[in-house]
Order: C-alpha cells, then sequence, then structure tokens
C-alpha cells in the first residue's frame, strides 16, 4: 500500500492506469487541430466518499448516466465505489484535476477514422468515449498504448455497470 497522494484524494493505489493522451474539445469547439490539448490522464477506483472530494475540487464534472427514473438515479448515485477517468494540464500531483468523467452509462471504441478526415494523420490511434453528457476524442501515437486504454477504460464501464473488474 502507498501513502503517496495526488491532492490529498486519491492514493497511488486508487489510480488504475495513467498516462499521456490527445484530448479534442467539446465538438462544437472542435475548428482545428490546434484546439486539441495534451492531458494527464488517471484512470482512478473511488469510494463513494472520495468521488465526492475529488467533485469538489475538479474544475468540471461530467455526470454520470443521467436516468428518468428516480430508483435509477438513487441507485447510481448511492452505489459505493466507481471508476472514473480524470485529467490535469501535467503530471503533478499537486495541481486540481481539471474535469473527472464519469464512466457510468457509457461506451468506448477505436475510431478507423475520424468523422473531420483531415485530423486522422495529426492524432492517429483514435479513441471515443461516450458519456452521456458529452462525446470525447483521445489519441494516442503509441497503437499499443491506445489498445491499453481501450481495453482499461472498456472494463472500468463494465465494472461501474455490474460491479465485475477482471483486469488490472
Amino acid at each position: 500500500m502507498s501513502n503517496d497522494t495526488i491532492n490529498g484524494i486519491i492514493t497511488d493505489d486508487d489510480v488504475i492506469h495513467s498516462g499521456w493522451l490527445t484530448k479534442s474539445p467539446p465538438q462544437k469547439k472542435m475548428k482545428n487541430a490546434a484546439s486539441w490539448t495534451i492531458r494527464y490522464f488517471r484512470l482512478c477506483y473511488f469510494t463513494k466518499e472520495s468521488f465526492d472530494r475529488v467533485k469538489a475540487i475538479c474544475t468540471k464534472i461530467d455526470p454520470a448516466g443521467e436516468s428518468k427514473d428516480e430508483a435509477d438515479k438513487e441507485a447510481a448515485d448511492q452505489s459505493p465505489n466507481r471508476l472514473c477517468l480524470v485529467f490535469w494540464k501535467n503530471e503533478s500531483a499537486n495541481e486540481k484535476p481539471l474535469r473527472a468523467i464519469s464512466l457510468r452509462d457509457s461506451s468506448i471504441r477505436r475510431l478507423e477514422a475520424h468523422p473531420d478526415q483531415s485530423l486522422d494523420k495529426k492524432f492517429p490511434n483514435m479513441i471515443t468515449l461516450v458519456t452521456p453528457s458529452r462525446k470525447y476524442f483521445f489519441s494516442d501515437r503509441n497503437p499499443d498504448s491506445a489498445n491499453k486504454w481501450l481495453e482499461m477504460i472498456g472494463e472500468a464501464i463494465k465494472y461501474n455497470n455490474d460491479g465485475e473488474l477482471s483486469v488490472q
């Protein structure tokens, strides 16, 4: 067990996978390649309490899947554990995270080609993450690393939906 913490909330033991990815802006702001940013991502395991603390310090939070059924909403909110994708401007453990992306009711897949084909050469190995609130595009120059992200986030989505985590 490690005592090192990120912002005093996330321990090294809570981080399942981490690394650099190039991230698209929201689709309505996706005008050109210059609007994409490189960010440091951590796929983290949270208890309900630690997730609430992360929500309090993040610049932005993407909500968990919205359900019209109040019982579903309450069950999702009371879930004791969840995996989220959190990103920072850099790797520093002292900076506040920019955003926490809930993976509940989300999907991820590899893109063979970006809808804007002019971006394909600049951003290879494209992955798209679709959450109830937004569609994210990520790129990793290394195909093996992109495949690992795809696998890890896919497993996190599965875990958040059915409680089973098969890779670490």
